[in-house]
């Protein structure tokens, strides 16, 4: 009688793969392109939007209020709805994927939980 041995991927090589399926779900959902999308138009919109403001009132402004402004962090206002709009697409992918009961098969291809947090 023979041993049979199965060799288990290292661990760099299982994170690739749940990595890999992960990516697959966040994709497959129809909510990722809508919320891509408004992430872009909103972080870019509100951006252009205070700085436009901002150079409207430029003329107006006082010297000494001119030299205190911080234009790199005006045009980076954008950034704090943006992150309300990757914390709402993590909601949404985490739910769909408990809503679809695929988090089953996810857990019973890798029952390792601290990979799958990790991916």
């Amino acid at each position: 009688m023979t041993a049979i041995t199965v060799s288990s991927p290292d661990r760099a090589a299982r994170l690739r793969r749940v990595m890999r399926s992960e990516w697959t779900k966040l994709r497959s959902i129809r909510s990722t392109q809508y919320s891509v999308a408004v992430l872009i138009v909103t972080t870019i919109g509100i951006a252009g939007l205070i700085c436009a403001i901002q150079a409207n009132r430029w003329d107006q402004m006082m010297p000494m209020d001119r030299e205190s402004l911080d234009l790199t962090s005006l045009s980076l206002n954008g950034w704090f709805l943006g992150q309300l709009v990757v914390g709402v697409l993590g909601v949404l992918a985490v739910t769909a994927e408990y809503g679809s009961r695929m988090i089953r098969t996810t857990f019973a291809a890798v029952p390792q939980r601290r990979v799958v947090l990790l991916a």
